[in-house]
């Protein structure tokens, strides 16, 4: 009965370790390197925000606000993520957490360039939008003298139109 008892422990650790390694997806070796990027922007509201990569296993991507991706690479080595910028938006920050790790980075032109040697290292940045203050068109207008000196203009000039018209008669 002891053994039966053994039997059935055993066989339970080996399906909760099968399916806990099926729920984890255990891409990550103990030499990769994973950048989890983050987006933030304000009334972003259904915008999509395109980034382009030139790490070895990923692809572009693109984020809403308020959504991250994480992206892996096997080797040591360096690679670039650049957020290609919307119309209408600006870029106004990658701002980068604590890395684990030995990881650095650098922040580029719209982007951030990773190094990462080997073994496991990992950081989390958030590209920072907001929208583009749209230009103030200065709308031309008359103070109070102003307005007061152009209606006696006025009044002058109607003055002496009535009066040419009184003596053409």
């Amino acid at each position: 009965m002891r053994s039966i008892k053994n039997f059935q422990t055993f066989f339970t650790v080996i399906i909760v370790l099968f399916a806990f390694s099926i729920l984890l997806k255990a891409d990550i070796s103990s030499g990769d390197c994973v950048a989890i990027i983050s987006k933030q922007a304000v009334s972003a509201d259904g915008v999509e925000f395109p980034f382009t990569t030139d790490a070895p296993e990923a692809d572009d991507f693109v984020l809403l606000s308020g959504e991250s991706k994480d992206i892996l690479f096997g080797d040591s080595g360096s690679f670039v993520v650049v957020e290609e910028v919307p119309e209408f938006w600006q870029l106004d920050g990658v701002e980068c957490g604590t890395p684990e790790g030995n990881i650095t980075y650098e922040t580029i032109e719209n982007g951030i360039m990773f190094t990462c040697p080997s073994g496991m290292n990992s950081i989390e940045c958030t590209f920072i939008n907001s929208v583009i203050p749209k230009p103030v068109t200065n709308i031309p207008t008359l103070s109070q003298w102003g307005l007061i000196a152009m209606a006696g203009v006025l009044g002058i000039v109607g003055f002496f139109v009535i009066r040419r018209r009184a003596v053409a008669a």
